[in-house]
């Protein structure tokens, strides 16, 4: 299990402080300090075009490019749609990835929701994450789905890109790549 699991899974109020400590970790120099070759400051702040969006997962690829991935709305919207976003390693957006940097999925639900990403040694991205109605009226169902380098859905994966499944015994929303 990743550093972000167990602490959520022993104490989830840390939640808040450990989602901006991860967002800040590659924005830091070797001794510790923030590194201002990354976005000037050490640290990224990007929203739009969505209303709302939570980086959940985070990795570095072996280019130090950066993926991070987690969910967003657009404006005026209630659902939530997968956001995958892929940081240079200046901290700009790079543009060679999805549109202009960003990648959105919409599988349907309308909460759907990344909680980590991996890259396997082909380069490809997986993500794991959850998805559900924001009624409960139909249990959260496991996602894994997997991407190309360029943040397109790989079609050959799964069913279309994707494998959706139920949830056994008690596991969390929060099970990710390991």
């Amino acid at each position: 299990r990743n550093f972000m699991q167990s602490i959520l899974r022993t104490n989830p109020k840390f939640f808040p402080a450990l989602l901006i400590f991860l967002c800040y970790t590659h924005g830091y120099s070797q001794v510790g300090n923030l590194d201002p070759s990354f976005n000037g400051t050490g640290r990224v702040f990007t929203g739009a075009p969505y209303d709302l969006i939570f980086g959940i997962g985070n990795v570095e690829q072996p280019d130090d490019k950066i993926l991070v991935a987690g969910y967003g709305s657009l404006p005026n919207s209630s659902n939530n749609d997968f956001i995958i976003r892929r940081y240079n390693r200046n901290g700009l957006l790079d543009n060679l990835f999805g549109q202009q940097g960003n990648v959105r999925l919409d599988f349907g639900y309308e909460w759907e929701e990344a909680r980590s990403i991996d890259i396997q040694a082909d380069g490809k991205i997986i993500i794991v994450g959850s998805v559900g109605y924001l009624d409960y009226t139909i249990p959260r169902k496991g996602i894994i789905f997997r991407c190309h380098k360029n943040g397109n859905l790989d079609s050959s994966f799964g069913i279309n890109g994707r494998i959706i499944t139920n949830y056994r015994n008690n596991v969390t929303r929060d099970e990710g790549v390991n």
